[in-house]
């Protein structure tokens, strides 16, 4: 026969504690990673998708990408105002917060806000770096191909 001491009624308190505080913190874990990769999840959607779900309703929560409009781009002191284009539609947006340094006209960019009366309010303004390797605009292959070097064999 078993007998219970106070010393095993310890530690079976003491494992018990234990689990319900791993549980515990097991759960705000997974919490916060589905949280975490919800938002990572948000994908974006073109100009023309945006205008399309405007039926004159507020809409929230929306990542949008595009091409900066030349000469659309005004700034002073606290607000950016700009227009963004997918080549077949364009939105004016509203940014009040810090400019990436990489925002400029004709630049490809993303912004996360809301949609209202017509004009896209951002919260986030990303923009895209120009990559030193992408051929400028208007330049088109002129029928050269690039091969890889060939081996030598040493």
């Amino acid at each position: 026969m078993t007998e219970t001491t106070p010393e095993t009624k310890g530690r079976r308190a003491g494992r018990v504690r234990f689990l319900i505080g791993f549980v515990i913190i097991l759960s705000a874990v997974g919490f916060l990673v589905a949280r975490g990769a919800k938002n990572a999840m948000v994908y974006y959607i073109t100009v023309t998708e945006l205008v399309q779900k405007d039926r004159g309703a507020d809409l929230a929560g929306l990542r949008v990408k595009g091409n900066v409009v030349p000469g659309t781009i005004e700034k002073d002191e606290l607000v950016l105002r700009f227009e963004m284009s997918d080549g077949v539609t364009a939105v004016p947006v509203t940014y009040k917060g810090i400019v990436p340094d990489t925002f400029g006209e004709n630049g490809e960019v993303v912004v996360e806000g809301t949609l209202a009366s017509g004009n896209f309010e951002a919260d986030f303004l990303m923009a895209k770096c120009p990559s030193k390797y992408e051929a400028e605009m208007g330049e088109e292959d002129k029928g050269t191909s690039v091969q890889s070097p060939k081996s030598t064999g040493v």
